[in-house]
């Protein structure tokens, strides 16, 4: 309603790619067969172009939201909605970018392909820190917004999984714990990630008020294939906290937001966002680096949040066992860049407020 659509003119549809068909000349003229990649590249990207264009013939968009849209093809959509009138908006549901590994006194350099090659009006983001990030990946976004962590505001809603994590743990502390993304040459290994669930079978035996949840991020399958000798270990590691009377382990399908909110504490893999989520409406968070990698990066350095090897993390679980309830703080300072500004769980609502307010313009 109110929205008056205005349809490209024929004439303005080449004038936008002029650039692009000089290239396209080129690259064709010189060795159409070595350049092949490029050549489909800039093709789809038209396809996608004359596409959404006849798509906006009969239907009217005011804003357009997507995330995890890391293709080049956005690039020949967004220009035909632009065209339209229609906002464009990519939002973020993380805080674990590259910037996040870079030791505090270098500069946030680490640019990745994903964020270099969008065209958006607007990005919807968590924190300052992740702002001053996207901001070195020129041309992708006009506008940059931070309104906070948007997973956080599902945390304090009553679930069934957050119903059936405190029917089966009883009067204890609660501990949900959260694994990663774990490969043979990537940021994170087998090899801390089976520290990593070590740690927690011996945080279980150690404290015995304590029951442990752990929550899986992959499916179980991938772990022989990402790692055929350190991947039937971890899953060796996962079978026994199974069967362990005051633990349990739920598959990559459960609702993270659910478990948090039913635990007393977040144990995440750094730098996993479920602690970030965790933290943003002040619940005892921590990441857990359990091989001593990571002393060195930005959440490491800020203290009160992440633990190295097994001591320092038995301390800040029975630090946070012997806090009384409602006493705890976010041990980031409110006015940190690193972390969520409001700290609130009304993210999700400071969206619809852009919205409405570029509605208007």
């Amino acid at each position: 309603p109110g929205v008056v659509y205005y349809p490209p003119k024929a004439g303005k549809i080449f004038s936008h790619f002029k650039e692009w068909r000089k290239l396209l000349w080129l690259v064709i003229k010189n060795n159409p067969f070595r350049n092949i990649k490029e050549i489909n590249v800039a093709c789809n990207t038209f396809f996608e172009y004359f596409r959404w264009t006849k798509v906006l013939e009969d239907i009217k968009i005011q804003h357009f939201i997507t995330h995890c849209d890391f293709s080049i093809y956005n690039t020949g959509r967004n220009i035909a909605l632009n065209q339209s009138g229609v906002q464009t908006w990519y939002f973020t549901d993380s805080m674990n970018h590259g910037c996040i590994w870079k030791v505090e006194n270098e500069k946030c350099g680490m640019r990745l392909p994903f964020w270099t090659y969008l065209n958006y009006d607007h990005l919807v983001t968590w924190n300052s820190f992740l702002e001053q990030y996207f901001k070195i990946h020129p041309g992708s976004f006009r506008q940059i917004h931070v309104v906070g962590c948007l997973w956080s505001g599902h945390i304090n809603k009553k679930d069934k999984t957050r119903d059936k994590t405190l029917e089966s743990s009883g009067n204890n502390f609660i501990i949900t714990a959260f694994d990663t993304s774990y490969s043979r040459n990537g940021f994170t290994s087998y090899t801390e990630g089976i520290a990593f669930a070590e740690h927690l079978l011996q945080l279980a035996d150690t404290f015995p008020d304590v029951y442990i949840i752990l929550k899986e991020k992959k499916v179980r399958n991938v772990h022989s294939t990402f790692d055929p000798i350190l991947g039937p270990k971890l899953l060796n590691l996962y079978k026994k906290i199974g069967t362990h009377p005051r633990m349990t382990v739920y598959s990559d399908k459960e609702d993270s937001s659910g478990l948090i909110s039913a635990s007393n504490m977040v144990v995440s893999f750094p730098f996993t966002s479920t602690t970030f989520e965790a933290l943003s409406v002040n619940k005892p968070a921590i990441w857990h680096d359990p091989v001593g990698y990571y002393r060195d990066t930005p959440y490491a350095k800020v203290g009160g949040v992440t633990t190295h090897g097994y001591e320092e993390l038995k301390a800040k679980v029975l630090e946070i066992k012997n806090l009384k309830p409602g006493t705890y703080q976010n041990p980031i300072q409110i006015n940190s860049p690193l972390m969520d500004p409001y700290r609130d769980g009304k993210a999700i609502d400071r969206f619809r407020e852009l919205l409405a307010v570029f509605d208007k313009k």
